[in-house]
């Protein structure tokens, strides 16, 4: 299949992480002989082509930040895309990534009668109290695609009361260096904890510095390891010194992908406080690593975590994230590391993923003709 993927937000890999998870099925995909390119509209001033031999992605220029300028935009999306086609031909598919990418596209695809498939990653959908643009954007745009794809259950559950259009929920897929990881798991520096994700309240780290502060006070011996910036990342320092744990905490900052996976393979255990998620990418790929999982219920993790591979602390309690985090490290085995593997793999691989995303749009193509 021709497969052209259209993400709401992208960047180059060499400048950022933001829809990472896009290349990431992306890369699966063209590894199973599919020919994919990934064309974004919303990154940078000027036109770029990046070719990794296996993908390419073609970035051009985002619009501004004024009404009539996005307006604008959309009158020029449409000749783009029919230069696309004179280029490479005309794709068989149009996968769209975030709620905000339909509204780039689906007029063009209509009038070329191209179906479009729809990931959906915004986890601001699972929240009790969706703003109404949201809601409105989503129940007006969500008609005009074949089928959405849902990330976790609870996601697919949310996007079902928001239309009529098929949803399927299928996981996001883990990208393979996390599964080739070492799992030869060293004891010998104490017990090492890990937290990936962007340092803002959304992800909790007011209540997790509080909970690993309590483990201090109980004498456990660790280190956790924070991957990631932004704005609490002063604020952070200031909880961690006020709890006398500053030298207990390392903050690594952002990371590229070959420096995540370095921390990982030398940690243990993987903590969380974050409040949603809609697939909860990091927790999943801490799996992939071999680490157990000690999280807050930030509603997706339900999918893939068990008794075997973590704890889903029911509450936002710091006593309680402490007691399972202390429960955690007393009980950590080395010969647990590649059953948490195995658990993972089994649902969010490539492997497996996959082969689910194509059954969804060879459907959707045999509905068309």
């Amino acid at each position: 299949m021709h497969i052209l993927m259209i993400p709401a937000w992208f960047q180059p890999e060499s400048v950022g992480h933001h829809g990472i998870f896009v290349r990431d099925i992306a890369r699966a995909l063209a590894h199973c002989g599919h020919t994919v390119r990934i064309v974004s509209f919303a990154y940078g001033n000027k036109y770029l082509e990046v070719d990794d031999g296996n993908i390419l992605e073609i970035f051009h220029p985002t619009a501004g930040s004024g009404l009539f300028s996005k307006l604008s935009y959309l009158k020029k999306t449409g000749p783009w895309l029919d230069e696309y086609c004179r280029r490479y031909g005309k794709p068989d598919i149009i996968n769209t990534h975030g709620l905000s990418s339909i509204r780039l596209v689906s007029r063009w695809a209509h009038i070329h009668s191209l179906p479009i498939v729809h990931h959906e990653h915004l986890k601001a959908l699972i929240n009790p109290g969706l703003p109404f643009r949201i809601r409105w954007q989503a129940r007006y745009f969500y008609q005009k695609v074949a089928t959405i794809i849902a990330v976790s259950t609870i996601h697919a559950d949310a996007i079902r009361k928001l239309t009529d259009t098929a949803v399927q929920r299928i996981p996001d897929v883990i990208d393979s260096a996390f599964f080739n990881i070492p799992l030869a798991k060293n004891l010998k520096t104490g017990l090492q904890l890990a937290c990936i994700s962007d340092l803002d309240p959304e992800k909790g780290y007011e209540l997790l510095i509080e909970a690993v502060g309590l483990l201090a006070a109980n004498n456990i011996d660790f280190t956790l390891h924070i991957v990631g910036d932004g704005p609490l990342r002063s604020m952070m320092e200031r909880w961690s010194e006020e709890k006398g744990i500053r030298h207990r905490i390392n903050l690594h900052g952002r990371q590229n992908r070959a420096g995540v996976l370095s921390i990982l393979e030398k940690c243990h255990i993987y903590c969380t406080a974050t409040i949603t998620e809609s697939f909860g990418m990091h927790i999943a790929e801490a799996l992939a690593a071999g680490l157990y999982v000690v999280t807050t219920d930030c509603g997706s993790v339900h999918d893939y975590i068990s008794k075997t591979n973590g704890t889903i602390v029911p509450q936002r309690s710091a006593v309680l994230l402490a007691d399972a985090l202390q429960t955690a490290i007393t009980n950590y085995s080395v010969e647990n590391v590649h059953a948490i593997r195995a658990s993972i793999a089994e649902f969010a691989s490539a492997e497996v993923v996959i082969p689910q995303i194509e059954s969804v749009f060879r459907s959707v193509l045999r509905q068309r003709r």
